[in-house]
């Protein structure tokens, strides 16, 4: 539950949000049901970032399955919709997340950016939203890597970075990838998803550890598909949606 994250990860919980069945839409992109507690971690998670000035943020979790693209989406349509100009990115070239729920694995995108093979055409795609922009992973590269970690690939991705407000990155999970060790370098703050009843403690202190020792800055945590029947009666209160 909420406390034992902060006991035992030293971080603030930024929100949390209950177990939804997928009875959403399927032409529907995003699930409506998101939105309040959506914006309740997206007022949390700001309220401390603006006197960091901190604008750019990596969404990780410990292992697979957590639901981490999913809350990243939602984030960053969340934040466009306040007005401010938001860039999603998919950094996650191996499970592809976003790319594949929006639509977009034919497309071009950040694998292309950082190798420099692009053409011409702008990687970046319009959102829904007139302020939420859309960077997909782009296609599989083996040394993704190595680009993501170069100064060259670094330095075209915060170069794209400057046109925006926010920027939401999703990666991939800590401890299956180093390419989220190389992204919490690259950014002004980490978000780790935890999923209630399936992360374990040993995986999210092990997560935690690996950001730290690169300097990641972890501002908090987002716990994911809460069962509010297991959850004590004031953590539930505080701290789920309906």
């Amino acid at each position: 539950d909420p406390e034992e994250v902060t006991q035992r990860l030293g971080v603030r919980v930024l929100g949390s949000v209950q177990y939804l069945a997928n009875n959403h839409s399927p032409q529907s992109t995003f699930d409506d049901r998101l939105a309040e507690p959506i914006r309740g971690i997206s007022t949390a998670l700001l309220a401390g970032s603006r006197a960091r000035g901190a604008r750019s943020r990596l969404i990780t979790s410990p292992t697979p399955g957590s639901g981490k693209s999913s809350l990243a989406m939602h984030l960053a349509r969340g934040l466009a919709a306040t007005g401010r100009r938001v860039l999603l990115v998919d950094a996650d070239n191996h499970g592809q997340g976003i790319t594949r729920r929006m639509q977009m694995l034919d497309r071009p995108g950040l694998a292309e950016l950082l190798a420099g093979s692009l053409t011409g055409d702008d990687p970046v795609y319009a959102g829904d939203l007139a302020s939420l922009s859309i960077l997909p992973c782009g296609g599989r590269d083996e040394r993704f890597g190595d680009r993501l970690s170069g100064r060259e690939g670094q330095a075209r991705l915060q170069a794209l970075f400057q046109g925006y407000d926010e920027v939401i990155l999703d990666s991939p999970p800590v401890l299956a990838k180093s390419d989220a060790v190389v992204l919490a370098t690259m950014v002004d703050e980490v978000v780790l998803v935890l999923r209630a009843g399936r992360s374990t403690q040993e995986e999210a202190r092990a997560a935690r550890e690996y950001l730290a020792a690169v300097g990641g800055n972890v501002v908090g945590v987002i716990l994911n598909a809460v069962d509010p029947k297991r959850v004590r009666y004031g953590y539930s209160y505080n701290y789920s949606y309906a």
